[in-house]
């Protein structure tokens, strides 16, 4: 009998008892068995942004005495490329199972052999999720003891799934808000040069982590000059100014107010490069010792189609500058926009070895463009602009950018118009 111990005990039984004593005596072990457990437990693949697929793998062991065949088995046109599918397996060997899947799905597979329970694996493909950041770095000016300024940071999620992520500084001088989220977000970076006592270059990190995804970095640096005068000085208030509206909505009208901190009277200056920030009320003003005065800009919503655009102003006066970080967020209306307007978009690939990935820009104008409408990574070469409104000319330029933040020229501008 396969695979079956025979183990008697003859006694002094006689000849007589022989018989009797063989069929009290004579019993059988039972039959060696093989017996397959698997690791991990279940299959996870997630397939990195800009690829197709990815693999994964599942290793079994034979923990029992005896060899046996197992069979792989699923019904998911997700996995694909596993060979060969029926593997024999002594006592205590393994054989790892390579699998490749090539598209999200969810489902079950199953290790079967002769003799053995059948094992089911869950199986689980998703895309991974990518941190997008811009911009790829910043640069902060500052004087000894002065007061802080800021910049933002945009973060999007360049590849699938869900981006968890968490921000952190290196430094004390620099802090970050908020230090996490979902998806797409702001972070305002703001640098606090009050404890430096001597000028000098300094540089910081910040770091973005995000669950299943590449962790990014900023790097950061600090030029801190002498102030120019004990008696001179101002500050800022708020140090960010930050608007929203629905495409098409009226203008809004936010300014700052700038207080001369020194003993001499002060003359500062507003400058910026935003084209859809207009001075309300005029560009310099004189400030008394101790005394306040405001500065208004309006953030015009006429030729701007959804999305968030950026920009720094800068207030120069009595030997300092410091800057004014700008946001505009602009919503859609349901009422005038739809979501089936839509205008699709494709290029060439950049072929440069430093290619770090695309800006798409739109205007209501030919070759008026502000922020870009959507950053995406070098492995994109096409994008759809949704909720359009009806009746609007729309342009659109595409440019390349690279590793460190150079950006191309425009491309060739295209146009479309919602019916």
């Amino acid at each position: 009998m396969d695979n079956v111990r025979r183990a008697c005990w003859w006694p002094q039984c006689g000849l007589v008892g022989a018989a009797i004593c063989a069929s009290l005596l004579c019993g059988f072990v039972e039959p060696a068995r093989a017996d397959v457990v698997v690791t991990p437990t279940a299959l996870t693949i997630g397939i990195p942004t800009g690829q197709t697929a990815a693999w994964g793998s599942i290793t079994a062991t034979n923990t029992g005495v005896a060899s046996v065949t197992i069979t792989w088995a699923d019904a998911m046109h997700c996995l694909q490329g596993l060979t060969p599918v029926t593997r024999t397996l002594g006592a205590g060997a393994s054989s790892t199972f390579t699998i490749q899947g090539v598209c999200p799905a969810t489902g079950t597979a199953t290790l079967s052999g002769t003799g053995v329970p059948t094992v089911t694996i869950p199986v689980n493909i998703t895309t991974v999720p990518a941190i997008g950041l811009n911009p790829t770095s910043l640069n902060f000016a500052g004087t000894v003891g002065g007061t802080s300024s800021a910049h933002t940071i945009a973060i999007s999620n360049a590849g699938g799934g869900t981006l968890t992520w968490s921000a952190s500084s290196n430094v004390t001088w620099l802090t970050l808000s908020p230090q996490s989220g979902t998806n797409a977000g702001t972070i305002t970076a703001t640098m606090n040069p009050a404890g430096f006592v001597m000028p000098g270059s300094y540089a910081a990190t910040v770091t973005v982590t995000a669950v299943g995804a590449t962790t990014k970095t900023i790097p950061v640096t600090l030029t801190v000059t002498a102030s120019t005068s004990s008696g001179t000085g101002f500050s800022i208030s708020p140090p960010t100014l930050a608007s929203t509206g629905t495409v098409g909505s009226p203008t809004v009208t936010k300014g700052v107010t700038i207080t001369n901190a020194g003993s001499t009277a002060l003359t500062v200056t507003w400058s910026d490069k935003i084209n859809w920030l207009v001075a309300t009320s005029g560009d310099t003003v004189t400030i008394a010792p101790g005394g306040s005065a405001s500065i208004t800009h309006t953030a015009s919503m006429s030729g701007q189609v959804a999305g968030t655009y950026s920009g720094t102003a800068t207030i120069s006066g009595g030997g300092i500058t410091k800057q004014v970080p700008i946001t505009l967020t602009l919503t859609l209306t349901a009422s005038t926009f739809s979501a089936t307007n839509t205008a699709s978009l494709s290029w060439s690939a950049n072929t440069d070895s430093d290619l770090a990935g695309y800006k798409v820009y739109a205007g209501t104008s030919s070759g008026h463009y502000t922020a870009p409408i959507t950053t995406l990574p070098k492995t994109t070469t096409g994008y759809t602009a949704t909720g359009l409104q009806t009746g609007t000319t729309y342009f659109f330029v595409v440019t390349a950018y690279d590793n460190a933040g150079n950006e191309s020229l425009r491309s060739s501008e295209v146009s479309k118009t919602i019916q």
